[in-house]
C-alpha cells in the first residue's frame, strides 16, 4: 500500500471447495494508511499527514540517520502548530538524550515541560546534524484539544563536512552594548568567529568580516547597537579556506542606553516599542557625584498587570532593602514575592537614601500580551539632610512597635512616624510623630490587631529635614490570638442582635489548637460565651469581603483541655444543644488563605421556641379544629365536617392545629392546611420541605381546577389539597378569619 492514502477494505468468503462460490462482499472498512517513516530524498510529515491536522495527543519519535559518512538535513517547508501547547523537539544525534537543538522557548502548558521546543508558525530550521552518527531526532507532543495543519519538511543526507560547525550555542542576557555566547566545540577547529547580524539580515558566510574571533569556545561582542535586535551566528574555522556553516541563529534585543543623571529611563524596548518578551533585566541607577541622592520620577507607566512588573531597591543591587508596593504576589513566577509594581498607575516618584546615592530595578515581563512600558526622568542632586536607610521593625506588642535604622549625615536626632496602611504617604507637614535621638525607638501606643507603616527621618535642625523614608509595613498582635486571651461575647436573649464584639484576623498567628473540622487553622482567632439556653444562633456579620472563607469551631472544658463539640464550615450557624452556665470557645479561621485580613461582627443571639403542632385526630378532631378553635361557640355553630389529606391515600397528615407555644409568630392559636406534613412546620427548615412526595402522593382540588379554568381558561393541576368543608349557622352578623399563606 501507498503510504498516507485512504482505502476501503471488503471481506467475502470463498466457499467453492463446498461447490458454494462466494459470499457477497461486506460492507467496507476505511484506513488510511500511516505517513512512510523518513528517509534519505523523502519527506518527514507529520501523523495527521499532508492534508489532514496532526493528531490529539501525541507523543512521537522519529529518528533519522544517514548512511555512515554523511549527515541529515532537515528543512522544513510547511509549519503550524498551537502556540505554547504542541511543540517539537529537536536533538543533535539518535535519541532524546543527545544535545538539545533548543528554540529559546520557555517551558510550554500541557506536557511541553521542558523549555526549548518549536512552535508557533514560523518556520524552523534548517537543522543540521553535527553528532558522529549523522543523526536528528524529533520529538513531537500535542495536547487533546486543539490541532493545527502541522509540518512537512525535506530531508537530505550529504557528506559530513570537513568541518561540523559547533553545538550548544548559549547566549546570555544582552547589555545595551555587548553580549555574552558560549557554544560547544566541534571538530578539528581551533577557532571560532561569532556574528551578531542585525535581524531578518542573511546569515553569514565562513571567512565574512564583521565578526568576533576567537580561540576559546566563549566570546564577548561588543560595540552592539542601543535597544536592536540582533541574531547571533557562530562559524568554526578549520583552515583560512575551511569553514563550516553558520549556527542556527539566536535572536537578542540589546537594552537601552543605562540611564544616567539628567537623562531618561526606558523600558527595554526605548521610547516607540513594547518592552520585550521574557525579559529579565536588573538597570540599576548611580548619582556621579559622592554625597548625591538620586530620583527617578516616572512620566508614563503601563505594564501588564499581574502579569509584567519590576522591583526596586533602595540600593546598587538587588540585595539592597527593597521599596515596595501594596500589591501582593502576581500571577506569573517571577512576581511571586509581593512588592512588584505593575499596571497603568505611575508609581513613585523614587529617591535613594543609601550611602551609595543608587536605585535598582529588576523587571520581568512574560511571553505575551506586551506593553508599552515606562519613561520616567532621572534626577541627581546634592542632599544636605540625607533621610536614614534600612528601617526595620525589630518587634511587635499589641500596642507598640520597635523600629530601628542605620543613620546617613549628620542628623542625631529623627521623627518617627507610623500610620494605618491605609493612610497616604505622609508630606513634609505630617503631624502625629514621636521625636528621638536614639535608635531603636519604640513607638506607641497603638491599636492591635491593625496593619500599620511606620516611617523615620532625619532632623538636621530645625530648618533641614530629610523627607520621610519609604514605609514599612508591620502587623500589630491581636489580643485574642490563643484560648486565654478569648474575647468575651455577650448573649443577646432573643433572636435580636442587639449586643455584639467587633474582631479582626489581622495579626493572627496559628494558635497551636488543631482541629478535625475543614480547612487550616494557622490564622486562628478566640471567642468565648456562656450559654443561657440549649440553641444559640453564632453569627460572623458584616464581614469585609463578598464571598468569605470564614470558618469556625465550638469548644468546651476549658483552654488546658479543650474538647470539639461542633464545626461549622460557614461564616453563621445554629448550635443546639448547648448546657446553661457552661463556657464555650469559639475558635474562627480562613479556610484557605493563611491571614486573610478579615473584619466582621460576631453576634451570638437566644431563639425563642418554635410553634407547637398537632396532627388533625391527634390532639383535636375534625369538629373540634372547627367547632372550637376556629370559629367559636359564640360565632356560629357548624355541622356537616368533612376533611380530605395525605393520610387518606397513604400519605402524611396536611391538616392539624398549632399554638404560639412561646414563640414569636402573629397567632396565638389556629388550624393547619398543609400540602405535606403539618409537623414540619415548626422547623428549622434547613432543606426543601419533601414531605408529600415528589411526584406528589395525593390529588388536588377539582372545584379549584374548574374556577382557575372559568377565570382563565387555562387549565390548572393540582396536587395535594388539604381541605375542610363544613355548614354553619351564623349567630353574628359578621365572621372573619385571620390567616397566612406561606410557602417554602
Amino acid at each position: 500500500l501507498d503510504p498516507d492514502t485512504c482505502y476501503d477494505f471488503y471481506l467475502r468468503a470463498d466457499c467453492t471447495g463446498t461447490s458454494e462460490g462466494f459470499s457477497y462482499w461486506t460492507f467496507p472498512q476505511t484506513g488510511t494508511t500511516q505517513v512512510a517513516p523518513p528517509v534519505c530524498g523523502g519527506q518527514y510529515i507529520d501523523n495527521g499527514g499532508v492534508d489532514g491536522p496532526y493528531l490529539p495527543g501525541t507523543n512521537s519519535i522519529v529518528t533519522i540517520c544517514p548512511a555512515v559518512g554523511e549527515i541529515v538535513v532537515v528543512t522544513f517547508t510547511a509549519f503550524n502548530t498551537e502556540t505554547n501547547w504542541d511543540g517539537l523537539y529537536v536533538y543533535d544525534g539518535g535519541s532524546t538524550s543527545s544535545p538539545l537543538i533548543s528554540s529559546g522557548n520557555n517551558p510550554g502548558n500541557g506536557n511541553l515541560t521542558q523549555p526549548g521546543a518549536w512552535w508557533g508558525s514560523t518556520i524552523p530550521g534548517p537543522f543540521e546534524s553535527t553528532s558522529p552518527d549523522g543523526c536528528l531526532t524529533f520529538q513531537f507532543i500535542s495536547d487533546t484539544s486543539v490541532q493545527f495543519d502541522g509540518f512537512v519538511a525535506d530531508v537530505t543526507c550529504i557528506p559530513a563536512p570537513t568541518c561540523p560547525k559547533p553545538t550548544a550555542v548559549q547566549v546570555g542576557i544582552p547589555t545595551n552594548d555587548s553580549v555574552d555566547v558560549s557554544w560547544t566545540a566541534v571538530g578539528p577547529a581551533t577557532q571560532w568567529t561569532v556574528y551578531a547580524i542585525p535581524c531578518d539580515d542573511p546569515a553569514p558566510v565562513g571567512g565574512q568580516p564583521g565578526g568576533t574571533t576567537v580561540t576559546v569556545p566563549s566570546a564577548t561582542v561588543e560595540g552592539l547597537t542601543e535597544s536592536t535586535c540582533y541574531s547571533i551566528y557562530v562559524i568554526a574555522n578549520c583552515s583560512e579556506t575551511d569553514f563550516s556553516n553558520p549556527t542556527m541563529p539566536q535572536d537578542i534585543t540589546t537594552q537601552v542606553d543605562p540611564p544616567v543623571c539628567g537623562g531618561i529611563f526606558y523600558d527595554d524596548g526605548g521610547p516607540n516599542a513594547n518592552y520585550s518578551p521574557d525579559s529579565d533585566s536588573i538597570v540599576t541607577i548611580c548619582a556621579e557625584n559622592p554625597g548625591d541622592a538620586v530620583q527617578v520620577v516616572f512620566t508614563a507607566f503601563n505594564t501588564l498587570a499581574n502579569w509584567d512588573g519590576f522591583y526596586v531597591y533602595d540600593g546598587d543591587d538587588t540585595s539592597a532593602p527593597p521599596i515596595l508596593s501594596n500589591n501582593g504576589p502576581g500571577f506569573s513566577n517571577d512576581l511571586q514575592a509581593p512588592g512588584a509594581f505593575w499596571g497603568s498607575t505611575i508609581p513613585g516618584p523614587f529617591e535613594s537614601s543609601n550611602p551609595e546615592g543608587c536605585l535598582t530595578f529588576h523587571f520581568y515581563s512574560e511571553n505575551f500580551g506586551n506593553n508599552p512600558g515606562w519613561e520616567a526622568n532621572v534626577n541627581c542632586y546634592p542632599v544636605t539632610c540625607p533621610k536614614p536607610f534600612g528601617v526595620t521593625v525589630l518587634n511587635t506588642t499589641v500596642s507598640s512597635v520597635e523600629v530601628d535604622w542605620t543613620p546617613v549625615g549628620p542628623a542625631t536626632t529623627w521623627e518617627v512616624l507610623v500610620l494605618p496602611a491605609s493612610a497616604p504617604f505622609p508630606d513634609a507637614s505630617a503631624t502625629g510623630w514621636q521625636s528621638t535621638t536614639a535608635h531603636p525607638f519604640t513607638f506607641q501606643p497603638l491599636n492591635s490587631g491593625t496593619l500599620y507603616n511606620v516611617y523615620v527621618r532625619s532632623v538636621c535642625s530645625d530648618s533641614d529635614k530629610s523627607s520621610w523614608t519609604y514605609p514599612t509595613g508591620f502587623v500589630t498582635p491581636i489580643t485574642n490570638d490563643d484560648c486565654s486571651g478569648a474575647t468575651v461575647v455577650p448573649v443577646n436573649q432573643s433572636p435580636v442582635c442587639v449586643e455584639f464584639v467587633s474582631g479582626t484576623m489581622i495579626g493572627a498567628t496559628d494558635s497551636g489548637v488543631v482541629n478535625t473540622c475543614f480547612g487550616s487553622s494557622d490564622d486562628d482567632v478566640w471567642f468565648q460565651f456562656v450559654a443561657t439556653n440549649p440553641d444559640h444562633a453564632i453569627s460572623f456579620l458584616n464581614i469585609n469581603e463578598d464571598f468569605p472563607s470564614l470558618t469556625f469551631a465550638i469548644f468546651t472544658n476549658g483552654c488546658e483541655a479543650l474538647e470539639l463539640v461542633e464545626c461549622v464550615d460557614a461564616s453563621e450557624a445554629l448550635i443546639n444543644g448547648l448546657v446553661p452556665g457552661q463556657t464555650y470557645f469559639i475558635q474562627a479561621y480562613s479556610t484557605f488563605t493563611p491571614q486573610n485580613p478579615y473584619t466582621f461582627d460576631l453576634c451570638i443571639t437566644t431563639l425563642l421556641p418554635p410553634i407547637a403542632t398537632s396532627e388533625m385526630n391527634t390532639t383535636y378532631t375534625p369538629e373540634q379544629l372547627i367547632q372550637d378553635i376556629l370559629i367559636g361557640g359564640d360565632c356560629a355553630v357548624a355541622s356537616n365536617i368533612t376533611t380530605s389529606t395525605g393520610t387518606d391515600f397513604s400519605s402524611v397528615n396536611g391538616i392539624g392545629y398549632f399554638e404560639k407555644n412561646g414563640s414569636s409568630f402573629q397567632f396565638e392559636e389556629g388550624i393547619i392546611l398543609s400540602t405535606g406534613d403539618v409537623n414540619l412546620a415548626p422547623g428549622p427548615n434547613l432543606t426543601t420541605q419533601g414531605a408529600g412526595g415528589f411526584p406528589a402522593e395525593w390529588p388536588g382540588d377539582t372545584d379549584l381546577e374548574a374556577i382557575i379554568l372559568a377565570a382563565t381558561g387555562e387549565a390548572m393541576n393540582s396536587n395535594n389539597a388539604s381541605i375542610i368543608e363544613f355548614d354553619f349557622v351564623p349567630i353574628t352578623p359578621q365572621i372573619s378569619f385571620d390567616f397566612i399563606f406561606a410557602s417554602e
